[in-house]
């Protein structure tokens, strides 16, 4: 038994979203971080409510100055809804939020942790990263900018306001432009207008490619101050990796400031989906578990293959098995169903049989009985990965129960 077949077959419960952070003046020297996440809607969780289905999270921030003695930390707890499941997947939404943090100048080192927990388990993700604030006070200057395909009017004060994307990549099918949201400090209190224009520029062999440029457009101040959201034309413009540069102009001052920010549009490489063979083409071993995922997949993804259609579901499992081994699989299943039968309970249904399906052989198996303890036990051992499961015969039955194991996946034992 190969190491690579049993990581293939076991998964983990990581918990993938996008993370972004923007900056903008406070009081004093001190900077507003914005910090923002989005969590793919196939993500999360799920219970059914009277409302639609509810997925319930934790946010969790830890902020730390590298050259001061700042410090935040902190965690939320948000819950997030859906109607149905295909229509979030058509939609293909993402729950996007954030949060802010004032904090002075200086270099910090942030953590960005989303957790959920249900009687299925848990699961988590973490994004790290350091960020640097400089301040706003010193001359003309530009506040980080926020992109986003998206932005909303408010209808009595008629200001614009960008709903950001945090993972800054754009889909390359039916995206018409960007908006880009920025403040500006410190102009002159001299005119009433101030000047500004936004790129679209892409990098290509080293040299700078601007392919999309709007005509410098005057805005009124706000005393020295600014705040506006552009929007910027992407009609015709190929999928690839970009930046979206933004000069803001203080005429009075005859003063210039730029920033810029990255973004991609659809993917920088072919996408490659590892798709299964169809069903007519199987096996009859491997037909009888080809719908079987629950013995590998996490809770949340066997509740979204269930709220699919019939054509939802076989396109999902032709996925699912194009990223797994079915023959090794369906091997598995037959041979514990067999060496694990008990008298009324299929091998596949017991503890050992489970074990046996999701982590394959074991490298090594221990049968013991403690002289104080007359109950039998069999210690699994995995070496590849450092598992090791602990199984007791609790009736004496021959039907033995897991009741330890150091494997994070798998729920906590009775025992």
């Amino acid at each position: 038994m190969s190491f690579g077949i049993a990581l293939l077959l076991a998964l983990t419960g990581a918990l993938d979203f996008s993370a972004d952070w923007s900056a903008f003046r406070a009081g004093g020297d001190s900077s507003r971080v914005e910090f923002l996440y989005a969590i793919p809607y196939d993500e999360l969780l799920y219970t059914q409510t009277d409302s639609g289905l509810v997925a319930q999270f934790s946010i969790q921030l830890e902020m730390t100055g590298l050259d001061n003695n700042f410090r935040e930390a902190g965690t939320i707890l948000k819950q997030a809804r859906i109607r149905s499941f295909q229509e979030a997947m058509q939609a293909q939404r993402s729950f996007v939020d954030g949060f802010s943090v004032t904090a002075p100048a200086g270099t910090y080192r942030f953590l960005i942790a989303v957790a959920e927990t249900s009687s299925a388990g848990s699961t988590a993700g973490t994004r790290e990263d350091t960020l640097r604030l400089k301040g706003f006070n010193a001359g003309l200057v530009l506040s980080s900018l926020q992109v986003g395909s998206s932005a909303l009017t408010d209808t009595v004060t008629g200001a614009v306001s960008v709903i950001p994307n945090p993972s800054h990549r754009f889909p390359d099918k039916g995206l018409e432009a960007l908006y880009v949201y920025y403040e500006g400090y410190n102009l002159s209190p001299d005119s009433d207008f101030y000047r500004v224009r936004a790129a679209i520029v892409r990098n290509r062999s080293g040299k700078p490619d601007t392919v999309v440029k709007t005509q410098p457009l005057a805005r009124p101040k706000h005393g020295t101050s600014a705040a506006y959201a552009l929007g910027v034309s992407t009609a015709g413009v190929e999928p690839g990796a970009y930046t979206l540069a933004l000069e803001l102009t203080d005429v009075a001052a005859n003063q210039s400031v730029t920033a810029g920010r990255g973004f991609v549009i659809g993917s920088n490489e072919p996408e490659r989906v590892a798709v299964g063979p169809s069903l007519d083409s199987l096996s009859p071993l491997e037909q009888r578990y080809y719908d079987q995922i629950q013995y590998l997949a996490t809770a949340k993804q066997v509740a979204y293959y269930k709220a699919l259609s019939d054509s939802g579901k076989q396109a999902y499992l032709a996925k699912f098995w194009g990223a797994r081994n079915l023959a090794e699989f369906s091997r598995r299943m037959e041979t514990a169903d067999g060496r694990f039968r008990q008298a009324k309970t299929s091998g596949i249904n017991t503890d050992r049989g489970r074990i046996y399906v999701k982590y394959g052989e074991p490298d090594a198996i221990e049968q013991k009985v403690i002289e104080t303890e007359t109950r039998p036990r069999e210690y699994w051992h995995y070496y590849g990965t450092g598992y090791v499961f602990i199984f007791i015969d609790i009736r004496g039955d021959g039907n033995y129960r897991l009741a330890w194991t150091n494997a994070k996946d798998e729920p906590r034992t009775g025992f």
